[in-house]
């Protein structure tokens, strides 16, 4: 029956005629196809994995073909093995044409550093290698790093290791010192934290 379905999933979304310019490997417990093989809903938990080394597991997958993008939801876990970065959302919207991922709810990444950012919503450009992390953004870092930073919103490159926060920021220390700024710019490989504005 896993087989069947494989098969199934790969007639489907793997041929030549499709207006997807990339495409996802599913693999999952439960399938609906809709709107004449345009839409492909997965249930009852699942994986998905794209060429270029994203996999997501979730409990839910809502596919469209024609606009190639994909939506999960439930416990939604995203790991790139290319640039070494995981998130974990309640749902996520990829659009795989752009390799742009949009989580909402409950936010969290974590990098190769062990690095934990926390925040409501994440931007996550997979070419770029770039995540924007917006509302209630902390940073817990490993590692031996001595501070913690709080901020509306936060980009982080994750090729250059380079924080750098935007809007009523704080960090904190493992002493109790607090530095409040309209900016930080955390280099992680220089272990050198700027501030900017009041």
């Amino acid at each position: 029956t896993v087989c069947f379905i494989k098969l199934i999933l790969i007639l489907l979304f793997f041929l030549p005629n499709s207006n997807a310019q990339e495409s996802f490997n599913f693999d999952v417990t439960e399938i609906e196809i809709l709107d004449q093989g345009k839409k492909f809903i997965g249930k009852k938990n699942g994986v998905a994995t794209t060429e270029n080394g994203i996999v997501i597991k979730a409990n839910y997958f809502e596919y469209d073909k024609i606009d190639n993008i994909l939506i999960a939801s439930g416990n939604v876990e995203i790991i790139d093995e290319v640039q070494d970065i995981k998130l974990y959302s309640k749902k996520i919207t990829y659009f795989k044409n752009k390799e742009v991922i949009f989580t909402s709810g409950n936010s969290k990444a974590i990098n190769s550093d062990g690095d934990i950012i926390t925040a409501d919503e994440f931007e996550y450009d997979q070419i770029q290698d770039i995540l924007k992390a917006k509302g209630n953004v902390k940073i817990d870092y490993k590692k031996d790093k001595i501070f913690n930073i709080y901020s509306n919103n936060i980009k982080y490159s994750n090729k250059h290791k380079i924080f750098t926060s935007n809007g009523n920021s704080k960090a904190t220390n493992n002493v109790g010192d607090i530095i409040l700024a309209d900016e930080f710019e955390y280099d992680q490989i220089q272990d050198i934290l700027k501030a900017k504005g009041n």
